[in-house]
């Protein structure tokens, strides 16, 4: 609906209004009018208002009622109203003529002028309860928008304060991952294992291009986050091709559950760490996944040597458990858990529960 017709509905609801009070009135006192006239009497104040109604709400905007400039806005804002109040008084006695008629005839002896001051200061306190009620509504609808907007404004900067320390967060586990991966290509050169080197820098190639791939995503399908955690636990499985074995347990609607990108990568890496690195024990690593409810469950279970304490008596597995926890929070808040448990005599199991949101119908990359 164009402007100009709100404009003309609004009058005509107001005239309306109006008219049906003034005529209910009229009758109460005796003096009945015909509904017509009492209308072509009352419509025409509130269609001229309606003109009106475009500079009203200019000089709200252009001198809004501020602390400060209360006495600068009241003289703008009562000189103005007087204006429109007597041309608003000009107006109706020039259309409508009724009016015309009163002061041609001036019943009371006065001059045409006078009745025309009259009639204006009579009318005077309507105008300005009008000019009034338009100036409060449009302060009260302009500062519940500019509070919107420093809401909206607010929520948004908290937002791009969250992904850019989630980016932080998930930057400094990607130096890590790959200080640990050339380390592992260093000690098979040094071994003269070159073919299991090459498989390996092939492998991390193909790995580092996922995560240039996927570098602005903060939530990536389940299914995708397990190809990343395959193609890395092969380039794991040419470092130990003896020792190391991998298990995937992952229910077939939990694989298109949205997670964070690169969530089970460090948790991998920090079991292969403590399982196979710093013993010579084969090593077992299983990964689960499934959904329960409206939460999706994940774990990562290990049969190496389990945690290790720290001096609070809390199991610790480096940045990158660290770093998972504090992602979690960030993307989550508290609703999420993160679970470390030691088994006797060996294994680990981490287990995250984070909320169940599946991801958007797409195809699977083969």
């Amino acid at each position: 609906m164009s402007r100009l017709a709100q404009l003309a509905l609004g009058a005509t609801g107001f005239g309306l209004a109006a008219t049906t009070w003034f005529f209910v009135v009229i009758r109460l006192t005796g003096r009945p009018t015909p509904f017509a006239e009492v209308a072509l009497f009352i419509m025409p104040f509130w269609f001229i208002w309606a003109a009106y109604l475009p500079a009203v709400l200019w000089m709200a905007n252009r001198y809004p009622i501020q602390r400060g400039q209360l006495l600068g806005s009241f003289a703008r804002h009562t000189t103005f109203a007087s204006i429109l109040a007597l041309s608003h008084t000009t107006i109706r006695i020039t259309l409508q003529p009724q009016f015309r008629e009163n002061l041609e005839t001036n019943p009371d002896g006065g001059t045409s002028l006078g009745h025309f001051l009259g009639f204006a200061v009579y009318e005077a306190p309507v105008h300005l309860f009008i000019y009034v009620a338009i100036m409060g509504v449009t302060h009260i609808v302009g500062h519940t928008r500019r509070l919107h907007e420093r809401e909206v404004a607010a929520a948004e900067l908290a937002s791009q304060l969250a992904q850019a320390q989630i980016q932080a967060l998930r930057m400094q586990l990607n130096p890590h991952f790959l200080f640990n991966a050339l380390n592992g290509v260093a000690t098979l050169v040094r071994e003269r294992k070159h073919d299991q080197a090459v498989q390996m820098l092939s492998g991390l190639s193909n790995l580092l291009r996922c995560v240039l791939d996927e570098s602005e995503d903060q939530e990536v399908p389940l299914w995708r986050e397990m190809d990343f955690v395959a193609k890395y636990l092969e380039i794991e499985q040419v470092r130990f091709p003896d020792r190391l074995t991998v298990e995937f347990n992952i229910a077939p609607e939990a694989g298109d559950a949205l997670v964070p990108n690169l969530l089970l990568q460090p948790i991998v890496e920090n079991a292969i760490h403590h399982g196979l690195e710093k013993t010579e024990e084969p090593t077992g690593i299983a990964i689960s996944a499934k959904r329960d409810g409206g939460m999706l469950e994940l774990s990562v279970v290990d049969d190496g040597p389990g945690f290790v304490f720290d001096k609070g008596n809390t199991p610790d597995r480096g940045i990158g458990i660290e770093n998972t926890r504090t992602r979690l929070a960030k993307m989550y808040e508290d609703n999420f858990s993160l679970r470390l448990e030691s088994h006797s005599p060996r294994g680990a199991t981490v287990s995250i529960v984070i909320p169940f949101r599946a991801a958007p119908p797409s195809n699977r990359e083969a």
